[in-house]
């Protein structure tokens, strides 16, 4: 029997093995549940390999082997019931994915679309209902990531969070031809885009539309909105954002309580109605502003909310931590701290902590932003040792516009944190150890080590960025080596452990996981820190970084190194693996070597420039590799760079240039392999005599009109040929067919 049970134990591992790579476990959420199955079969089947022989020995062996059959019965029946109805929902779930897709069809060619704004409207249109276990939205989410997973959306990869798409055109078509096949078809009175037209008010009536669920009025001249709009019941969305000419919203929106989406942003609004509490269904609300009163308890209601704005946060005179204590479903949070106008005032003074009383970190955010922040450091619920339990899912911190702010928090505590952006610190000085957090010297600990992006912007007064521990950590450190070698030698058998750090220099890197580092306008930093050692480390920007005399010994940076407007930068070495380098105004540059890995160099000169740089000649003979030049250049060096010129000799042994003019239209391409020269410098077009075309001469914006007599005529000198100026390049030869060909638009003319 025991044999026959492995055999079917067998066959049963491969079923689970297919069931959790399957659909169906994604959409019932079982997946780890099914995992835990299948090691513990292992396990079983390991000890079915040795029941047939122990049962000799043992009576009851045979026992256990039955009692393991009826297990593993059950579990097949529960297996393919699982089957059966997750292949209903999962027929159920395709079916709505497929009316999403339809309906992002209806967006105007080439529209950029807004994950939100997309979850709005298919909840709107009903394609979603609460199971108890998820919201709408969250649900509508989920066919936004599986459109998404079946690439028939596609992300923008500058919104690092895939919150903007696009349709191709291809798939565009297809759907709006399956639409007219369907019948599927907007109900007008569910959802109403008034948005970026020339109304400038609504009328009374619009209280009438019982059914409409979404309305956008977004950057409209719209005034304002009637009081009969608190008819609307059942509408779930309503967007106003940009309106420049409305002051106020009526009394009656706190009324609609259906209400769960409420767009403000870039309205000029002062304050919101009284009674905004009683929205209790609202997810998204991206302006609350704090009265003159300084209360927060209008948010203590709202417990769905999933994404807050919360605006003058200076009048703030009680704590919001029990405001937002309750709001578990909480993910974005946007924090403007003062109006623009005031935190840049110079005659302002600086806030301190006390004078910040507010509390506001609820424990599931996952993107948090701060902005226009008056104080001169920061809250303590954003300094303390324990930030990493405070925030343990934060993903995405951006802190932007914090004048006499001096010292930033240490950030390195954030397990899950993958984007940091700074912009605007006026008053950093030194970054240094506090900024990763008090435990850089405990062993294993790791700052940042799921940061992937880090960017600086605008920090005029920052010199030094260092990782290094100070002294109280070091002696942390030295004390706890001290302990652990106590310990070892109390224990004759232990052996060292080679994870432990043998001095305090030995302790883990810091953002190893660093994609991206982004410095911008950074003008008194003069160099990176020593402790960075990301191990991947992809892109590296650096513009107005006027300090930096020197980038080398970066063997960790593989993909992109791009220096805009660098004055002082006079050597790049030693970058072994870099693939990608653009170099725009950096005229102090005397040396580019050491880039065993280059492929392709993107290099702007100025104006003024009327020559090539001098590195450039040694790094084309040196980089093997090297591929590709891209030049943006005066239009006196291009024509320098013209075949038979004094710069060809450079040019010619680079395998595919493309070179520009930067104040005007001419242009330069060569390829060596294939070969391919191609100017629009000059009037004379390239035309070859004869079979061959050994007599080419140099190509221009040339078309080529052949006149062709009544009579019949041989070649000779009296045949009459027109040239005229045209707005594209051709290439013209002429052999004995008396073809016109073009080298480009591959078309052919009898004569």
């Amino acid at each position: 029997m025991a044999m026959v049970l492995e055999f079917f134990v067998k066959g049963f591992l491969q079923k689970i093995a297919k069931f959790v790579e399957g659909e169906i476990c994604k959409v019932l959420c079982v997946r780890a549940e099914v995992e835990t199955l299948e090691r513990r079969l292992k396990r079983i089947e390991g000890f079915l390999r040795t029941a047939e022989q122990r049962r000799h020995v043992d009576p009851a062996m045979d026992t256990r082997v039955r009692e393991l059959k009826d297990v593993m019965y059950d579990a097949d029946d529960i297996i393919d019931l699982c089957i059966i109805e997750g292949g209903s929902l999962l027929k159920s779930r395709a079916s709505t994915t497929f009316a999403c897709f339809l309906h992002c069809s209806l967006y105007p060619n080439k529209a950029d679309m807004y994950r939100k704004d997309l979850i709005r409207l298919w909840v709107a249109e009903g394609f979603t209902e609460e199971n108890g276990e998820l919201s709408m939205e969250e649900i509508a989410e989920g066919y936004y990531e599986d459109l998404i997973w079946l690439n028939l959306l596609q992300v923008d990869p500058t919104f690092v969070d895939g919150s903007r798409c696009t349709m191709h055109d291809l798939l565009r078509s297809l759907a709006q031809s399956l639409i007219h096949g369907e019948g599927v078809y907007l109900r007008k009175l569910r959802v109403l885009l008034l948005n970026d037209t020339s109304i400038e008010c609504l009328p009374k009536s619009i209280g009438e539309l019982s059914q409409l669920r979404h309305l956008d009025l977004d950057r409209t001249k719209i005034r304002g909105i009637p009081e009969s709009v608190g008819g609307l019941r059942n509408l779930q969305t309503l967007s106003v954002s940009g309106c420049k000419s409305m002051r106020k919203l009526p009394k009656a929106i706190t009324k609609l309580y259906n209400l769960q989406c409420l767009r403000l942003q870039d309205t000029p609004l002062t304050s919101l109605p009284k009674g905004m509490g009683s929205l209790t269904n609202l997810s998204e609300l991206d302006m609350f502003i704090v009265s003159d009163d300084g209360e927060l308890k209008e948010l203590q209601p709202l417990a769905k909310l999933r994404s807050l704005s919360i605006y003058r946060l200076d009048r703030a005179t009680t704590t919001g931590e029990s405001v937002l204590a309750n709001k578990s479903a909480l993910r974005q949070l946007h924090l403007f701290c003062m109006c623009p106008d005031r935190v840049t005032h110079r005659g302002a003074k600086p806030k301190s902590s006390e004078d910040m009383p507010w509390t506001l970190s609820p424990p599931s955010l996952q993107y948090l932003s701060i902005k226009f922040f008056p104080g001169n450091c920061f809250p303590r619920w954003v300094t303390v040792s324990s930030l990493d339990t405070a925030f343990p899912w934060l993903s995405f911190l951006s802190i932007h516009d914090l004048p006499s702010c001096s010292k930033l928090p240490p950030l390195g505590l954030l397990p899950e944190l993958k984007f940091l952006s700074i912009n605007g610190a006026n008053a950093i000085i030194t970054i240094g150890a506090e900024f990763l957090s008090d435990r850089r010297s405990l062993q294993g600990f790791r700052a940042f080590p799921k940061l992937e992006v880090m960017q600086f912007f605008n920090m005029p007064n920052w010199t030094k960025w260092s990782t290094s521990v100070t002294s109280v950590q070091k002696k942390a450190t030295l004390k706890l080596l001290q302990r652990s070698a106590k310990i070892r030698r109390a224990t004759p058998d232990s052996r060292p452990d080679p994870s432990q750090p043998r001095s305090e220099l030995d302790l883990i890197g810091t953002a190893p996981n660093l994609k991206e580092l982004w410095l911008v306008d950074c003008p008194k930093l003069g160099a990176l820190p020593g402790g960075l050692c990301p191990t991947n480390l992809k892109v590296l920007y650096k513009e107005r970084t006027h300090s930096f005399v020197e980038i080398k010994n970066l063997d960790f940076l593989t993909d992109n190194l791009t220096l805009k407007h660098n004055h002082s930068l006079r050597r790049i070495s030693n970058l072994p693996s870099l693939k990608h380098l653009q170099v725009d105004d950096c005229p102090s540059l005397e040396y580019v070597g050491d880039l065993a890995g280059l492929q392709h160099l993107h290099l702007s000169c100025p104006l003024s420039a009327e020559c090539l740089p001098p590195w450039l000649s040694d790094l084309v003979e040196q980089q093997q590799s090297f591929r590709k030049l891209e030049l943006q250049c005066s239009l006196p060096l291009l024509k320098r760079c013209l075949m038979g010129e004094v710069n060809w000799e450079i040019i010619s042994q680079i395998p595919e240039v493309r070179i520009r003019a930067i104040d005007a239209n001419e242009f330069i391409w060569y390829n060596k392999n294939p070969y391919m020269y191609d100017t629009n410098v000059g009037l004379l077009g390239s035309l070859v005599l004869g079979p061959s075309d050994k007599h080419r001469l140099s190509a221009s914006r040339l078309v080529v009109v052949c006149v062709r007599f009544e009579a019949t005529w041989q070649l000779g000198s009296d045949v009459l040929f027109l040239f005229l100026y045209f707005p594209f390049n051709l290439n013209v030869y002429w052999d004995h067919n008396f073809y016109l060909r073009s080298a480009r638009e591959k078309r052919r003319a009898i004569i």
